[in-house]
């Protein structure tokens, strides 16, 4: 018989072919693309694996591109123990420098998406982390921080041009206005491929005067428009190609101006006061997203779709409770495609899925989404939209709180049936949380809880 040499024998998982390895890799990132420095998850547990996985792992760049870094009041990292032999409970503001420094290296020349998040707000970040990000400048594709103003005006000292930057999202993790940085300039003239620019509390009143269709690439914007006037939205001349715009603020005075909005094709509204609804018009609008927050807001709607002539093919609404207005806004915009409703804070949902049985609207509706408390006769109701609007859609998906019972059996027979003639349906209840954006919508690092439109944070490293 012949011996056996200990280790000779060879994994067949190991005889994979290389392209294929590194494309089971990259599936193991995740989804938002947002990857941080954890020995339990992709890359770095991938590296783990053996000597093989970890030379295939670290000459993949596109695993080592992308890096999020959130600070919680301490430097600890788990990543530093695997990646520098360092012991993270003793991790030095140097130490977590060299960290990012070893991840980045490892992108090569691929662009880069880097996101920062400090929860600390009596502490700055690493001194030398900002100026190492910035040798790396010509290579940044996503920025996104939400740190202390210091070390944001730090970022923004840093000189142009940054010809691959696609996305900016800049916000401070302090609300005191003497603390403010003001934004240079050069961070939105020195770079050609900006597409979105999202700007936290602070930065549309301190974002510099710039020319007149200066930046005509950025296609996506969002502000906080804290002085609440209309004279916040002259500095948008400077974005001649805005397509999407959201909008942050509490009260606004218009002064019964119309504010025209030719351009803008999404709008999303997270506004107290929806009544900036009487004072805009945009003809070529097609997604609408607001909160309608008062009872008498049913009449915003229409009326704004009957000024603005424009074909909304896609509404996001929240409805407050005892709100009526359900019917009215679905009259007014007759070719929508995908409706969301959030129902949550409403006791009456039963009465508002009967509404969308009504055979005169949401003649082309393809997308429907509803989220909806607990009541009685919900499912009912339901499958009663299902059997209505059944012809037209293609894909439902109904969120429900933790403590609604499952469909009955007959129920569920009925949904069997919708689903055997093609239509997608998505039962899911508040404790499932989300298996990842979908297809057209980013995550968001301000408010995690919710997905925002992909045009908000684009991150293609084709451009390099």
């Amino acid at each position: 018989m012949t011996p056996v040499v200990k280790g000779s024998i060879r994994s067949p998982i190991l005889e994979i072919p290389y392209e294929l390895t590194s494309q089971i890799f990259l599936c193991c990132l995740p989804s938002n693309k947002r990857i941080s420095p954890d020995p339990t998850a992709a890359p770095l547990v991938l590296a783990q694996i053996c000597s093989h996985w970890r030379k295939i792992a670290v000459s993949i760049p596109e695993l080592w591109n992308s890096i999020y870094l959130e600070f919680k009041g301490t430097n600890q990292y788990d990543g530093i123990r695997f990646m520098l032999n360092s012991d993270p409970r003793s991790a030095s503001d140097d130490s977590i420098v060299a960290l990012v420094h070893c991840w980045l290296s490892r992108a090569a020349n691929l662009p880069l998406s880097i996101t920062i998040v400090s929860s600390d707000t009596s502490r700055l970040l690493p001194p030398k982390l900002i100026p190492l990000l910035a040798t790396k400048s010509l290579q940044w594709a996503r920025i996104e921080l939400h740190i202390l103003p210091p070390d944001i005006h730090q970022f923004g000292a840093i000189p142009g041009p940054f010809p691959l930057l696609q996305t900016l999202a800049l916000d401070t993790t302090t609300r005191l206005p003497t603390l403010q940085p003001t934004l240079n300039a050069a961070l939105f003239l020195d770079s050609p491929n900006l597409q979105a620019l999202r700007l936290g509390r602070f930065g549309w009143l301190r974002f510099p005067d710039l020319p007149t269709n200066s930046v005509p690439s950025v296609t996506a914007l969002e502000l906080w428009a804290e002085n609440r006037s209309s004279s916040m939205f002259q500095k948008l001349h400077s974005f001649p190609g805005l397509r999407h715009l959201k909008l942050h603020s509490s009260v606004f005075t218009f002064q019964n101006s119309i504010l025209s909005l030719p351009s803008i094709e999404s709008l999303i509204l997270h506004v107290r006061d929806t009544r900036v609804l009487r004072y805009l018009c945009a003809p070529s609008l097609r997604r609408l997203e607001f909160h309608a927050r008062k009872t008498t807001d049913a009449e915003l709607l229409p009326s704004f779709v009957e000024r603005s002539a424009c074909v909304l093919t896609t509404l996001h609404i929240r409805m407050p409770e005892g709100w009526d207005g359900l019917y009215e806004c679905l009259l007014a915009t007759p070719s929508l495609v995908d409706l969301a409703i959030s129902m949550n804070e409403c006791n009456s949902a039963v009465d508002q899925l009967e509404t969308l049985c009504i055979p005169e609207i949401l003649g082309a509706l393809r997308v429907l989404k509803l989220w909806v408390s607990s009541c009685l006769g919900l499912y009912h109701a339901f499958v009663s939209v299902l059997d209505a609007r059944g012809v037209t859609l293609a894909e439902v998906d109904l969120l429900v709180e933790d403590t609604m019972p499952c469909p009955t059996t007959e129920e569920l027979a009925k949904l069997a049936q919708w689903r055997e003639r093609g239509m997608r349906i998505s039962i899911r209840s508040s404790l499932d949380g989300e298996d990842g954006v979908e297809n057209d919508e980013e995550y968001d690092i301000w408010t995690p809880e919710i997905s925002i439109p992909r045009c908000f944070a684009p991150f293609n490293i084709s451009l390099n």
